[in-house]
C-alpha cells in the first residue's frame, strides 16, 4: 500500500472526470499510504467531534488541512500526520471564511429546531394531562410527527447549503487572499454539476451507512476503523473532481514568509518555500519536506 497515485492524465489536462472514475481514484489513493492517511482521517474527526461548538473554528482548517495531505500523496509525494495541521498554519483565516455561511446556517437551524422540539414535547404533555387517554394519545403522535418534520426539513435546507461548499477547503490552496472567494468558487462548480454531485453525495450516504452498520456490529468500537476510512474516501474523491472540474490539476504548495517565487511555476502551482527546489512541470514531484 505505497505506490504512489499520480494525477491521471486526463485530469492534468483539464478534462472532466466522471464521478465514478473520481470515487475508484479517491479508493487507490486511499490505499496507496493506508495508515498514514487513516491516521489523518481519525485525527480530523475525533478533534472535530471533541470541539463541540468550538468545531466552527477546529473543523474547517483541519478540513483545508487533510485536502493539503491528500494532495501531496496523489503527487506522489510521502505524507506525514503532522501535514494535517499545515491548514492551521497557512490557510486558518481562509479556511474559516469559506465554512463560515454553512457551518452558520448549520448552527442557525439547530437554534431553530430546539424551541420546535421543546414546545411540541411540553404541548403534548400538556394536552395529555387536561384530556382523556385517546386525547393524549393523539396529541402526542401529532407532536412527534411536527418534531419529525420540522428536524427533517431544517436539516435537508441545511445539506443543501452545505453541498454548494464541499469543493471551498480545497479552492482556499487556490485562492490564499479570500476564503470567501474560494466559497464563491465552490458554489460556482457545483451548480455547474449539481445533479453529478447530487449522486456523489447519495452514493457516499450509502457507504457512509454501511461503514456505521460494520462498525457497530464489531461492538460499536468498528466505528472508529470505518468512519475515517469514509470520510477519507468522501475528501480523496472530492480532491480529484475539484482538480478536474476547475481546470486546476495542483501541486499545491504553502507559502513561506515573506513569500518568495523560486523558478519559473506551472500554471496553479503556489509560492516554493526558499531552499526547496520547485517540483518539475510534468509527472509528480518527489518527495520533500515543507514546513510551515
Amino acid at each position: 500500500m505505497s505506490s504512489s497515485e499520480p494525477v491521471p492524465p486526463a485530469v492534468m489536462a483539464g478534462g472532466r472526470l466522471p464521478v465514478m472514475d473520481a470515487v475508484g481514484l479517491g479508493w487507490r489513493l486511499l490505499k496507496s499510504d493506508f495508515w498514514t492517511l487513516w491516521l489523518v482521517s481519525l485525527l480530523v474527526l475525533a478533534i472535530q467531534g471533541f470541539a463541540g461548538p468550538a468545531a466552527i473554528v477546529v473543523g474547517p482548517p483541519m478540513v483545508a488541512g487533510m485536502f493539503y495531505v491528500l494532495s501531496r500523496r496523489a503527487e506522489g509525494g510521502q505524507v506525514e500526520v503532522g501535514m494535517v495541521f499545515e491548514g492551521f498554519s497557512h490557510r486558518f483565516k481562509q479556511s474559516f471564511f469559506a465554512y463560515l455561511l454553512p457551518f452558520g446556517i448549520g448552527f442557525g437551524a439547530v437554534l431553530v429546531w430546539v424551541p420546535i422540539h421543546l414546545a411540541t414535547v411540553f404541548g403534548a404533555i400538556g394536552a395529555g394531562a387536561s384530556g382523556s387517554d385517546k386525547a393524549a394519545a393523539g396529541a402526542l403522535v401529532a407532536a412527534i410527527a411536527l418534531d419529525v418534520v420540522a428536524y427533517v426539513v431544517l436539516v435537508l435546507g441545511a445539506a443543501v447549503v452545505w453541498l454548494f461548499f464541499i469543493f471551498a477547503q480545497c479552492a482556499v490552496w487556490d485562492r490564499p487572499d479570500s476564503g470567501w472567494e474560494a466559497a464563491k468558487e465552490s458554489a460556482r462548480l457545483v451548480w455547474r454539476n449539481f445533479w453529478s454531485v447530487v449522486g456523489l453525495l447519495l452514493l457516499f450516504w450509502a457507504i457512509s451507512l454501511a461503514g456505521s452498520l460494520l462498525g457497530m456490529a464489531a461492538c460499536c468500537i468498528g466505528i472508529w476503523f470505518t468512519m475515517p476510512i469514509v470520510m477519507l474516501w468522501w475528501h480523496a474523491t472530492v480532491l480529484y473532481l475539484y482538480r478536474s472540474w476547475s481546470g486546476r490539476p495542483g501541486p499545491w504548495r504553502v507559502e513561506a514568509a515573506p513569500p518568495a517565487v523560486v523558478g519559473p511555476a506551472a500554471p496553479g502551482v503556489g509560492f516554493v518555500p526558499p531552499g526547496v527546489s520547485p517540483p518539475p512541470a510534468e509527472g509528480p514531484i518527489p518527495p520533500t519536506d515543507v514546513g510551515p
